[in-house]
């Protein structure tokens, strides 16, 4: 697991999070894979002042999605090294095992050319 810069993990999974969603929790560390196939993150919680961590793999369009999550972590190093492990955990399985089976309509490539410019 390597450490992203909010940047890059913007330009990569942007788009994932709903808007009001910093009115409950704090991004506090953006992680990833060595080849970004999956991307973690850690967060703060704003009412309960502790830890949580997020997985995100690409679904069947290529787009990530969370598919791993814990909370009510006590401190940042608890929730990194449960991060750790899960990254690890999923990195071993295929990339169909990330797929929601929601997905509809044509894959789509503009976000992997994007991550590839942006790289």
């Amino acid at each position: 697991m390597i450490e992203l810069s909010q940047q890059r993990f913007e330009a990569l999974a942007g788009y994932t999070r709903l808007p009001q969603i910093v009115l409950l929790i704090q991004e506090a560390a953006w992680f990833s894979t060595e080849d970004e196939r999956l991307l973690g993150l850690i967060t703060w919680d704003r009412y309960d002042r502790d830890f949580g961590w997020i997985v995100l793999g690409r679904d069947q369009r290529l787009r990530y999605r969370a598919i791993d999550q814990d909370v009510s972590l006590p401190t940042f190093v608890a929730a990194r090294e449960r991060l750790s492990e899960a990254i690890d955990r999923h990195a071993a399985l295929p990339d169909e095992a990330y797929h929601q089976g929601d997905e509809h309509g044509a894959r789509s490539i503009s976000l992997r050319r994007a991550c590839l410019l942006t790289a």
